[in-house]
């Protein structure tokens, strides 16, 4: 009964949203945030409730699928598609003749932040 909420981006029922109305939309999230930021020191939800029980399946399902990692180890997990449902074999995937070589012209500023240690600011 998990529901997804879109947050206010008033084309996203179009294939291809406007990215100014993105651009609002997230926006208006980082408004709602920082009018919400102070609302749970004066509510809780209640401990037989909706959400603590939800809390409580996620949390026991994520305990039992570390014990079953911890039993397998963590490559035969990875077979036996532990996470997303997806199967990898240890000595399969592409390796390295699936990378591409980054061209002498490539530009990628973010990683250029990276490598100095600058923190980004959202």
């Amino acid at each position: 009964e998990q529901e997804i909420l879109l947050v206010g981006i008033m084309t996203e029922g179009i294939h291809t949203p406007f990215l100014s109305d993105r651009d609002l939309a997230i926006e208006n999230a980082r408004y709602t945030v920082r009018t919400a930021r102070n609302v749970a020191a004066e509510w809780w939800p209640p401990p037989e409730g909706r959400i603590a029980a939800r809390a409580n399946e996620v949390l026991s399902e994520a305990v039992t699928l570390l014990r079953r990692v911890e039993e397998r180890g963590l490559f035969e997990s990875i077979r036996a598609a532990e996470f997303a449902d997806t199967s990898r074999s240890p000595d399969g995937g592409h390796g390295l003749e699936g990378v591409v070589p980054i061209e002498e012209e490539y530009v990628n500023p973010f990683l250029e932040l990276w490598d100095r240690g600058v923190a980004v600011q959202p």
